[in-house]
């Protein structure tokens, strides 16, 4: 909705990812409309918060995996999942391992015999076993459960 479009070579066409200045301006309704329901209001705080530097996103590529956690988690909106999956997919954190409802089933079985953890005991389990693989690892382990039909 808000990113530049790009012809692709079938001569279709997409929109690729906004700027973050066009984010921070844009509209809750028009979020809403796009399908990202009651997270638009997230969105926009969150590119707010990037584009007045009150979040850096590149400082929080120098600190530890735990301080910056901690500090994504401060924005409105973000919670563990979601910190982990901005750590590993767009601040190259190979450490952060989002656990999702489908990672904590996988883990659960596999690891703790089905008994009863909390997510973040599964995604600790994740971090400590396999350090900076973590975030490697919770992507094969799903693959394989899906591959092996594990459910």
């Amino acid at each position: 909705m808000y990113g530049p479009p790009a012809r692709l070579s079938d001569g279709s066409t997409i929109h690729l990812f906004p700027k973050t200045e066009t984010l921070a301006s844009g509209s809750e309704q028009d979020l809403e409309k796009a399908g990202l329901v009651y997270r638009g209001e997230y969105i926009i705080e969150a590119a707010r918060r990037v584009r007045d530097g009150s979040l850096n996103l590149e400082e929080l590529r120098t600190v530890d995996y735990e301080a910056a956690k901690r500090r994504l988690m401060e924005v409105p909106g973000i919670g563990p999942k979601v910190a982990d999956c901005i750590l590993l997919y767009g601040l190259g954190k190979t450490e952060a391992a989002p656990a999702d409802i489908w990672i904590h089933r996988i883990v659960r079985k596999l690891y703790f015999n089905g008994a009863n953890v909390s997510t973040e005991k599964v995604a600790r389990l994740l971090r400590e076993r396999y350090g900076r693989w973590a975030g490697y690892v919770q992507l094969y382990l799903y693959h394989y459960a899906r591959k092996t039909r594990l459910f």
